[in-house]
């Protein structure tokens, strides 16, 4: 099976473009060549080695902010 041909900050920038809601899902998946399908399941996984491009501000920890009290 091939390597994916997409960075995690690529699909991460892909599915933020959709999120602004100036172009449709198709237009999106038509520009970058890739199947809607594709889209969602990046979309919808949680995680896939996905994070925020490198400077963006992330959640405090999985388990949440502690009560420092």
């Amino acid at each position: 099976m091939s390597q994916g041909r997409f960075s995690a900050e690529q699909k991460f920038n892909i599915i933020l473009e959709s999120l602004r809601g100036e172009r449709s899902i198709s237009e999106i998946c038509r520009d970058y060549g890739i199947a809607q399908s594709l889209f969602y399941k990046w979309r919808d996984t949680p995680g896939d080695g996905m994070v925020e491009p490198s400077g963006g501000a992330g959640c405090e920890s999985e388990a949440g902010p502690t009560d420092h009290a």
